[in-house]
């Protein structure tokens, strides 16, 4: 097994390794994980006290090491948490000698190495492998404040959350039921679509280009149309738009009343599909509440998509809104998949189009694009940006976005007069741009095959 070990330095330091034991259980023998440790210039090695995290079942089972293989226990738990030791104990800015002085803010930023590829392969890694290393990591500072001999002192029992879920039982043999279960919270923030990681240099959105790619949709792929919606109108990242069910959007309808705010449920994660499988995830668990200029949009965008879901008989047995080629709940690997291939679309046209001396906007947009990627998260920079240009208060945007880390927890409410008024001017000057903008994506289709109803725009 090859080792994970950091740079050395010509002082000593311990340094872990992951390797293979052996035992022999009534004549047949069978291998399981070890965590050794041995010093620089020392042959001999101990096996760590570590080492118990891979046979760690917590008293309401919800975390049980205990049923996963050799090869699942190394792949998913050991060769993280080996790199991890490494780079507490010995490869960090300030090393601890003692685990007990371990701290949440270490593993946050051993997370945010690894997620860009500074830690284990060179390489970036996806949300996906991200969110692995999060739990892998929570599980064992879970285990350290209940297991651990000595008591940490930067590590709490509030610092863990559980929450209630819901999966299929397939077992059962007349129908499927849903078994209630329990599953331990991330205790990092480590957003893969955001600052981490960055396998190609990302570009905003302007306001034409995100109408451009929403009648791209609307052509050659209806199914992502109120995805790219809900990124730029409403901040969601790709996994949390993969995360979206009937039952987390009561309504769009533009009505003003700061009494009845306009709110999408992200507080949990939830299956989506028969297998099992999560389809993708909400970084931070609050409800989210919806800039209200972008209502209109969303409110006719989210209709015609209910109704298109309806009339291709796709509704999904747990409601979600994005759904694949099989008719299965739309993984967010494959979302953006589908998302590239409109962006491609769009970059084409607007090669063609920018040589036109009458596109102003497509020149501009094209030139945006040189040498840079256009990803689900160029829509939250369209979002975030469009915000900042229309509030003068930070807390503002910090709301909408429904970030992590909020330096100041209040809840935002403007007077209502003042607020409707304001509303009201920002919704007709969203869609006086629209049409505008739109009078120049119209040239780049054939007029036949763009219909809308009344004077919609979008």
């Amino acid at each position: 097994m090859k080792d994970n070990i950091l740079e050395i330095s010509n002082y000593k330091q311990r340094i872990y390794r992951l390797k293979k034991g052996y035992t022999i259980v009534n004549g047949t023998i069978s291998e399981y994980p070890v965590i050794v440790h041995s010093y620089v210039g020392e042959i001999k090695k101990e096996v760590s006290i570590f080492s118990d995290f891979f046979y760690y079942k917590s008293t309401n089972r919800a975390i049980n090491l205990l049923n996963d293989s050799m090869n699942t226990i190394t792949k998913k738990y050991g060769r993280l948490l080996v790199m991890f030791l490494n780079y507490v104990f010995y490869g960090c800015e300030k090393p601890i000698s003692r685990i007990e002085d371990i701290t949440i803010e270490m593993g946050q930023q051993f997370l945010q190495r690894y997620a860009k590829g500074l830690e284990g392969r060179k390489q970036s890694k996806s949300e996906y492998t991200v969110s692995g290393g999060e739990m892998t990591l929570t599980y064992f500072f879970y285990w350290l404040l209940h297991n651990y001999p000595v008591k940490l002192k930067y590590i709490k029992l509030s610092n863990f959350e559980w929450e209630e879920y819901y999966s299929i039982n397939e077992a059962t043999k007349f129908r499927e039921e849903k078994v209630k279960r329990k599953r331990l919270n991330s205790i990092f923030c480590i957003d893969a679509d955001d600052e981490y990681v960055t396998r190609d240099k990302v570009v905003t959105g302007s306001l034409y280009m995100v109408l451009l790619l929403l009648d791209i949709a609307k052509k050659h792929d209806k199914m992502l149309r109120l995805g790219i919606a809900l990124g730029a109108f409403a901040g969601l990242r790709k996994g949390e738009v993969c995360q979206m069910s009937k039952s987390r959007i009561k309504t769009f309808e533009p009505y003003v009343n700061v009494q009845f705010e306009t709110t999408i449920d992200t507080t949990y994660n939830q299956i989506l599909r028969s297998d099992g499988l999560m389809t993708g995830y909400i970084k931070t668990k609050k409800v989210r509440p919806v800039y209200e200029p972008f209502l209109p949009m969303l409110n006719d965008i989210y209709n015609d998509h209910l109704d298109m879901l309806n009339e291709d008989g796709l509704n999904n047995q747990y409601g979600a809104l994005f759904i694949d080629s099989r008719g299965n709940a739309m993984m967010d690997y494959t979302y953006l998949e589908r998302f590239k291939k409109l962006t491609d679309i769009m970059r084409d046209i607007l090669r063609v189009a920018a040589l036109d001396d009458e596109q102003e906007s497509a020149k501009e947009a094209y030139s945006l694009l040189q040498g840079v990627a256009f990803t689900p998260h160029s829509l939250r920079y369209f979002f975030s940006q469009y915000i900042c240009e229309r509030e003068n208060n930070p807390i503002v945007l910090q709301r909408y976005r429904v970030d992590k880390q909020i330096a100041t927890q209040m809840g935002y409410i403007l007077e209502s007069r003042k607020a409707k008024e304001r509303i009201k001017e920002l919704q007709e000057e969203l869609h006086k741009d629209a049409v505008e903008h739109m009078k120049n994506v119209e040239k780049l289709f054939d007029q036949e095959v763009r219909k809308y109803k009344g004077d919609r725009v979008w």
